[in-house]
């Protein structure tokens, strides 16, 4: 492969089948020049990070803006040690959520649209310049979504939050996604194999791969 690698994300609320797609994609593409890494996550660092973030609270109130650092601080040290190394040696890196994720839980599902200013001055530090050449969004109703997660258990403290909260989450992913370059919204209100297709489809396409 020559010259810089592509740098894909696959995102989406809770219940839209995005973990089993990026399983589907590890395992199609195995053997290719790919990297394939998450938020937040992606260095050892990160996934300390990532356990705090996800962690039952235990009554301490935790700070919006609290939160949003703790983000892209994850974001940042991914970025800079996984990345952004991965896509100069010429290897694809395809990354389990990234930034549209934290405006969409952390801004729209907690009301805190006064906090996109902020939001974006810490991740134009986190992301170092280096955006998505192509975002790809699972999309499906939110009762739906939340039926799925209950049936599937093993719910998180995000998961357990009220069906509007996930509803301002959908919002803001597909009010957002201009934001990249290139994104695309997958219908994922199709069977689970379906959207696997689909999003293997349109991501082989764009890898050329």
């Amino acid at each position: 492969m020559n010259g810089r690698g592509k740098f894909v994300v696959i995102d989406g609320g809770d219940g839209t089948g995005k973990s089993s797609a990026v399983l589907h994609l590890v395992q199609e593409l195995k053997g290719m020049p790919v990297l394939f890494t998450r938020e937040p996550g992606g260095t050892v660092f990160a996934e300390q990070i990532r356990d705090l973030l996800l962690q039952d609270r235990k009554g301490e109130h935790v700070f919006a803006e609290t939160e949003l650092m703790l983000f892209s601080a994850a974001r940042m040290q991914h970025m800079g040690n996984t990345v952004i190394p991965t896509l100069k040696e010429g290897r694809h890196v395809i990354s389990d959520r990234f930034s549209l994720s934290t405006i969409a839980y952390q801004l729209y599902g907690n009301g805190r649209g006064d906090l996109v200013k902020f939001f974006e001055m810490l991740d134009t530090v986190a992301v170092s310049g280096c955006v998505p050449d192509l975002y790809i969004v699972l999309d499906v109703d939110t009762d739906t979504a939340l039926l799925r997660r209950q049936k599937a258990g093993g719910l998180t403290r995000f998961d357990k939050k009220a069906a509007d909260f996930h509803r301002a989450v959908r919002a803001g992913f597909l009010e957002h996604l201009n934001r990249y370059p290139y994104g695309v919204v997958v219908d994922a209100s199709k069977s689970e194999v379906e959207v696997q297709q689909e999003v293997l489809k349109i991501v082989k396409n764009f890898l050329k791969i």
